[in-house]
């Protein structure tokens, strides 16, 4: 009798231990945007990953972004080099083959929204549905140590088109809640984006995210032709005349 009290108390004393050496989701969550909240900023080297199927392509960026002054990402991936500015207040997309800029003003509260979003949600778990996050475990990702979480999403491009939900996977620094890598599924979809070389807190400035297009080149500003299609759909249709009798 008192060799199974003591192997009862054992096994519920090894339970209580393997309990308290598990992070708590939410307390683990909550340490993270804490860290978060701290950083200024990041850049860092993306290697993303998309596969469709059978079929898998590879593109590489710079990623920089500060939550006072703005973001860039510039994709060096042969025949789709391209490079986005973003400095809360004007977008511009410079697609250096067309020689072409397309420029866009956050000229409706929306839009600045918008615009300030992968600022604003630099950590993924903000913006994750709260009731799916889920915590995977702590592991060691090039060298670093991260937490990985599991959840669900819903987003949109710019507030335009339809919202479509995906699963995702993030992994996170331990010590500044950055992303270091991604995963996000949708049907038969999956991107996975790994963040290299990361750093902390760099010291942006303003003029870091301003943009003025090369000599030559094409700068389409395309709050006016947006403009310009809601007018001509707004603009009423006049029958044909009929011919008098």
């Amino acid at each position: 009798m008192k060799r199974f009290l003591v192997t009862g108390i054992a096994l519920l004393a090894a339970a209580q231990l393997h309990a308290a050496e598990t992070p708590d989701t939410k307390a683990v969550v909550a340490e993270l945007m804490n860290k978060y909240a701290q950083t200024s900023g990041l850049a860092a080297n993306l290697e993303i990953r998309y596969q469709t199927g059978q079929e898998e392509s590879v593109a590489t960026s710079t990623l920089a972004v500060s939550r006072k002054y703005g973001w860039k990402l510039e994709d060096f991936t042969p025949g789709r080099e391209h490079r986005i500015v973003n400095d809360f207040t004007v977008m511009y997309q410079y697609f250096p083959r067309e020689a072409r800029v397309l420029k866009m003003v956050a000229d409706e509260p929306g839009m600045a929204a918008a615009f300030r979003k992968p600022a604003e949600e630099l950590n993924p778990l903000s913006s994750l549905d709260p009731t799916s996050v889920k915590l995977i475990g702590q592991e060691m990702l090039n060298s670093e140590p991260t937490y990985h979480f599991a959840g669900t999403t819903q987003t949109q491009m710019l507030e335009m088109g339809q919202p479509a939900m995906r699963a995702m996977e993030v992994w996170l620094g331990t010590n500044d809640g950055l992303p270091r890598k991604t995963v996000e599924k949708s049907g038969d979809v999956v991107m996975t984006t790994v963040y290299r070389d990361v750093k902390v807190n760099p010291d942006f400035k303003a003029e870091d995210f301003r943009f003025s297009a090369p000599a030559g080149v094409e700068v389409l500003d395309m709050n006016e032709q947006i403009s310009a299609a809601s007018r001509s759909e707004a603009a009423p249709t006049t029958a044909p005349a009929k011919n008098a009798p």
